[in-house]
């Protein structure tokens, strides 16, 4: 499943309206089901011949297989709700490959690992009386964006024989099918169990190097790899002047830059985990502004992400030319900015400019302060009087409701009202509670039920569209703004009116 919005770093509340997409924990691993061990295989003669005739066997563990889905077919797509354990499910519509499983041990759990840069997902079965998989199908795993691969867990069956079915979402033909499959018993379900200084973090029960770029220290491997290894960045771009320079693929090789000189890059999407880092440094509390401008014709079309030295994201832009976040506020350090050519695959890169702008405007004084810059700035909710730089509130799930929040995470209900991105008014923003109807906040004085999210929540009524947020998913931009902006009605915030 393919989608230009980042959900790394950026709380998940805020990009519910059309969220798509998953991620790792440092603490934990998600360490997966036990499933009933009592099925037994059935290949299905010639109503499953893809499993009577696997493109592969894996009989030793850990293992793996590589192949490619260009030209294999497509031959499955599980229905939502078939799969015993569905990590996020999503029509497969592409073509598929069967992968044999011989030789577990029955009961025992083991980790399945796709690597691929295309947007691959995979399922596990027990065998195919039918081609539904009903019946059969373990697990179902689609949570991650196109070429960041997948992970998953499943417990063998008592025969010690599975199916591991490798498929893609997008319709055939695809343009990006290579895989590599590893399939093991797991090292690890948290952080603390990778005692390795060489690989200290736990991804999806293996011990790895990384879990994103900011893990890798080293500029001739700044990127962290779809396998959790730091790795060089890719030369698969013709007319990439930056890259030619220095390999600014990850923060660790990001390009510096000059206060208000225009740096000349260039950058294409092959293979599409290709980025451009450069950084500014700020010695003290200060505003800044990051601009990315290149030829305005389609399909050119450039994203740009502000991360502080942590890799949280500070804000981002993806719909305009030129591409401008604007941040207020900021606490003294480093600072990196992370362009993406988003589109159909391309090879020639793209040329543009990025400019980084730092202004002293002043410092903080209240939460309202750190609120009145919203259109590309996500709201950090805490005004530290001594230095006079806006942070983010740490709650950390203790704060009751009706305390101020920043995200939801500060809760203890979860839920904070500050509920979709790049809103005005933030500094009004409280711990809350869910809701299906505005009857439901009644006992919150002026609150309203939002009604366009998934899990919808009582919040402070709206005065107006901005107070509501932006649908960051959607391209319809409204007049003068950055986003297309929820509509407020009636004190309620809600999707656009159909036209």
């Amino acid at each position: 499943m393919t989608s230009r919005l980042l959900t790394k770093s950026i709380p998940l509340s805020l990009l519910m309206i059309a969220a798509c997409g998953g991620g790792d924990d440092k603490d934990a691993a998600d360490a997966g089901p036990s499933f009933d061990a009592g099925n037994n295989i059935d290949a299905g003669g010639s109503t499953c011949p893809e499993f009577a005739s696997p493109a592969g066997v894996i009989d030793t563990f850990p293992g793996t297989f590589s192949g490619t889905l260009i030209g294999a077919g497509a031959d499955f797509d599980p229905a939502e709700g078939v799969c015993t354990d569905e990590r996020d499910h999503f029509p497969q519509a592409g073509e598929d490959l069967v992968i044999e499983l011989n030789g577990l041990t029955g009961g025992t759990e083991y980790l399945v690992n796709i690597a691929a840069d295309g947007d691959i997902g995979f399922y596990v079965a027990t065998g195919c009386s039918d081609p539904s998989l009903a019946g059969e199908c373990l697990l179902f795993v689609d949570s991650r964006l196109g070429g960041e691969g997948e992970s998953g867990t499943f417990s063998a069956p008592a025969n010690g024989t599975a199916f591991v079915v490798v498929d893609h979402f997008g319709d055939p033909p695809i343009d990006a099918g290579d895989f590599t499959v590893t399939v093991a018993e797991p090292e690890c379900s948290v952080g603390p169990d990778c005692t390795d200084p060489l690989t200290p973090f736990c991804s999806n029960n293996i011990c790895v190097a990384c879990l994103d770029s900011f893990d890798c220290t080293d500029s001739a491997t700044p990127v962290c790899g779809s396998t959790g290894s730091c790795e060089a960045g890719t030369a698969d771009c013709t007319g990439d002047t930056d890259d030619d320079l220095q390999d600014n693929d990850g923060p660790a090789g990001a390009t510096d830059l000059t206060s208000g000189v225009a740096g000349n890059a260039a950058i294409c999407n092959t293979p599409g985990t290709e980025r451009d880092f450069f950084s500014i440094t700020l010695a003290d509390t200060a505003d800044l502004e990051v601009t990315v401008a290149f030829a305005d014709v389609k399909p050119n079309d450039l994203d740009l992400r502000v991360l502080d030295s942590e890799g949280t994201v500070m804000g981002f832009t993806f719909y305009r030319n030129p591409e401008t976040v604007n941040l207020s506020y900021l606490p003294a350090g480093e600072y990196f900015f992370e362009v993406e050519y988003f589109g159909a695959p391309i090879t020639e890169a793209l040329a543009y400019t990025i400019t980084a702008t730092v202004t002293d405007n002043g410092d903080c004084a209240t939460a309202t302060d750190c609120a009145a810059e919203f259109s590309t700035q996500l709201y950090r909710g805490s005004c530290d009087v001594g230095t006079g730089a806006c942070s983010d509130i740490a709650g950390a799930g203790a704060l009751a409701q009706g305390a101020a929040c920043d995200t939801g995470d500060d809760c203890t209900s979860g839920i904070c009202s500050n509920g979709a991105a790049f809103q005005a008014n933030a500094q009004d923003s409280v711990c809350t509670i869910a809701c299906t109807e505005t009857a439901d906040c009644a006992s919150l004085s002026g609150f309203t039920c939002t009604v366009p999210f998934q899990e919808n929540f009582c919040r402070p009524a709206c005065g107006g569209n901005l107070d509501c947020g932006a649908n960051v998913g959607s391209t319809t931009l409204d007049p003068g703004e950055p986003w297309d902006y929820l509509t407020c009605t009636a004190g309620v915030c809600d999707l656009d009116p159909a036209p």
